[in-house]
């Protein structure tokens, strides 16, 4: 009888390790919603902002990026401070190009009022994308007092209406990828810039490292800001059109900042950039 009842035992420890390392599992993977009116509501209910992961069936470095959004301190942050869900860009062309989403993959974060916070374009390892991210998380609080209030009979609130195509509310965004543009000319560095220090400039919303940063900024402006508003210089010249460069693609040409839409066209520009300073811009100093 003790024979039988330790291999019951057995069985049942065996089954709660199983199940303890399989929630383990489970808890490391991110918690993606279905369908974005849920997101959109829950929003709106805890105040945490939306995170879209824009991603395509046929997009090999979306699928790459998956195995950083599972690493465990990633994981964990987004499903403690955002609520995410993965969006067929195949299947949502619409928001796609309501976003202005360029290419994939794409992380998008958008407030509970749809205002764009975040756009991340590209492949990101775990790290950087943790470093990415974490800007966006609310700082820990040092310790909490929990005080007793007397109760109040609860009133029932409706709930507020969530519209069929929620993200489509989106009213803004930041300019140039959230990348402080004074660290960049400054330092040469991609990095993105503290919402808490923000400031519009040319009907742009602008963010930066630090309250320094955006000093240096707001106190001549026109040596960060990039030629022709950022838009590839290339392209402008020679197809007429605007079409908005990349941070990434960056170049500094006496002292002014262009942004390139491909990298054949930041080599164009190196190889002759005299042809491009076009007529009616401003040379750089």
């Amino acid at each position: 009888m003790a024979s039988k009842r330790f291999q019951l035992y057995g069985i049942i420890a065996g089954s709660l390790v199983y199940l303890s390392c399989f929630a383990g599992t489970l808890q490391a993977q991110v918690q993606w919603r279905s369908s974005l009116k849920e997101v959109a509501q829950e929003s709106r209910e805890t105040g945490k902002p939306m995170l879209l992961k824009f991603t395509a069936e046929w997009c090999t470095f979306c699928h790459k990026m998956e195995k950083s959004f599972n690493k465990p301190e990633v994981s964990a942050m987004v499903n403690e401070h955002f609520i995410p869900i993965k969006v067929d860009a195949d299947e949502k062309k619409n928001l796609v190009e309501e976003i202005g989403v360029s290419g994939f993959p794409t992380t998008v974060i958008i407030s509970p009022d749809f205002q764009v916070l975040q756009k991340i374009t590209g492949y990101l390892k775990e790290d950087e994308l943790h470093a990415r991210l974490e800007v966006m998380c609310p700082p820990e609080p040092a310790g909490r007092v929990i005080v007793q209030k007397q109760t109040k009979p609860e009133v029932p609130v409706k709930k507020a209406v969530v519209p069929e195509n929620p993200i489509q509310q989106v009213a803004s965004e930041w300019a140039f990828e959230q990348i402080c543009l004074v660290q960049l000319v400054e330092n040469g560095q991609l990095t993105p810039g503290n919402p808490a220090f923000r400031t519009i400039y040319r009907d742009k919303q602008l963010c930066f490292v630090s309250a320094a940063h955006k000093q240096a900024f707001e106190h001549n402006p026109e040596h960060y800001w990039p030629a022709v508003n950022g838009n590839c210089p290339i392209v402008l010249s020679e197809d007429k059109q605007a079409v908005s460069g990349s941070p990434e693609l960056g170049a500094i040409y006496r002292g002014k900042l262009w942004f390139f839409s491909t990298p054949e066209a930041r080599q164009h520009f190196a190889d002759a950039p005299q042809q491009y300073l076009l007529p009616g811009v401003i040379e750089p100093e």
